[in-house]
């Protein structure tokens, strides 16, 4: 029966020793290779989770800044914005006006001090015009008077000379008894009334000098206090026109680029508003100020390799620019603070979105085969100048390990269970204290 199963010539031709020198085929060449390429994938999978490494990146964004950093040129007063002289890209100097702010009341107290001090000045005018001719009048009448007295007192002198003279002769004429007693005392009181009366021409006399002399310092007086109130006037209106420049200039005290204009002509601002956001003047070290959420910022440290690239730059081109951390922020920055740093409310929201973040300065490494001036992770870089001011993003490498030291963890974490309880202290720890519930 087993017979019937083969045939004859089979049978014959297994059981001949011809077929004993054949070795039996038992993988095709294609399996060999097939094996050969799944040894190869172990090999190099065991030699890359040996020495190969995982890199942990954490994402921000920034600014690239000068090192002097990014700077505000504010309202110096409140007012209504009435002009802004510069726009975004625009380089300016310390000391120049960027914009002005009106004033009006100011303005207003100015234009009513320089009418008074017009006034003034005319009232200076005419009193000098009326006095002059007033003056002239008194002064011509004093000189006829005082002309009259002294031609009086000449004749007065020599009467008083004559009748002295005269007086001795009667004196004789008394001692021989020609005249009388009451006749010489008549005579001798004369005398005493001329001389009386030249005293008292005398004395009118020095009263028109005086007067005269009064007359013109009087008028003197009155100049010279007017000429007080005027150059008190002028004063004033110095001090308010100072006050109205330096409330209406809006002056920048750095030089640089202006990043964007913060406000618009029209607009009512008050003192310390931002005008416009600028950036120091180039030619000091680029470096980058990246924000990083609360999580991620804590694992930041100086030394740590970063990728910064700008916004206006092709990654998928152009790679990013290498850096380093120089600082990273002990506590986490404020929206506030973070307005102050970077001026763009909508980059502000952005970094803050999940809470407060720490800011880390970035070193830009600088290669000087580049145009741009830094080294990149691929090629030369983009042909552009990179400037302060623009908007970029930053990666950060946090952590590495090797893949095997992760695959372990996993295997003590989810097989074994290590490593739960310190993963459980360390959130407590991030969270304060606080236990979940």
């Amino acid at each position: 029966m087993t017979n019937g199963l083969f045939r004859k010539k089979a049978l014959e031709k297994l059981s001949s020793p011809e077929q004993l020198d054949k070795l039996t085929v038992i993988t095709s060449p294609k399996g060999w290779l097939a094996l050969l390429a799944i040894g190869l994938i172990v090999i190099v999978g065991l030699l890359w989770g040996i020495f190969g490494t995982i890199y942990y990146k954490t994402v921000g964004w920034g600014f690239l800044v000068i090192s002097g950093g990014i700077y505000t040129v504010q309202a110096p007063a409140d007012g209504k914005l009435r002009s802004i002289n510069v726009q975004s890209g625009d380089l300016v100097r310390s000391g120049q006006v960027v914009g002005r702010i009106e004033q009006e009341g100011l303005e207003i107290e100015l234009r009513n001090a320089r009418d008074r001090l017009m006034h003034l000045q005319e009232q200076l005018k005419m009193i000098d015009n009326l006095d002059d001719e007033d003056i002239k009048n008194k002064m011509k009448y004093l000189s006829e008077e005082e002309l009259n007295i002294k031609k009086e007192l000449k004749d007065l002198k020599e009467h008083k000379n004559w009748m002295e003279k005269m007086l001795k002769g009667y004196e004789e004429l008394r001692r021989e008894g020609i005249m009388s007693e009451i006749q010489y005392h008549e005579n001798k009181r004369d005398l005493e009334s001329l001389m009386i009366k030249i005293i008292g021409q005398t004395n009118r006399l020095q009263n028109i000098r005086y007067q005269r002399s009064k007359e013109k310092s009087i008028v003197r007086k009155e100049h010279l206090l007017k000429e007080i109130e005027i150059r008190d006037e002028e004063k004033k209106l110095k001090h308010m026109y100072k006050v109205l420049i330096k409330s209406s200039d809006v002056v920048t005290n750095h030089s640089g680029r202006v990043l964007e204009r913060m406000a618009h002509i029209g607009d009512v601002v008050y003192k310390s508003d931002p005008i416009i956001s600028m950036v120091e003047e180039e030619g000091k070290v680029l470096e980058a100020n990246v924000y990083f959420d609360a999580a991620n910022g804590k694992k930041i440290r100086p030394g740590m390799r970063a990728n910064v690239t700008p916004t206006v730059v092709k990654t998928e081109e152009f790679g990013s620019i290498v850096g380093i951390v120089t600082e990273i922020a002990k506590r986490p920055s404020s929206k506030k603070a973070i307005m102050t740093k970077l001026q763009n409310q909508s980059l502000v929201e952005m970094v803050t979105s999940k809470g407060a973040p720490f800011m880390a300065t970035i070193k830009l490494i600088p290669d000087s085969k580049t145009v741009s001036g830094f080294k990149w992770t691929s090629s030369r870089g983009p042909a552009i100048t990179i400037k302060s001011g623009t908007a970029c993003s930053g990666s950060i490498t946090t952590r590495q390990e090797t893949p095997i030291n992760l695959l372990l963890q996993l295997s003590r974490k989810y097989l074994l269970g290590i490593g739960e309880t310190e993963e459980k202290v360390e959130k407590l720890i991030e969270t304060g204290g606080k236990s979940q519930k």
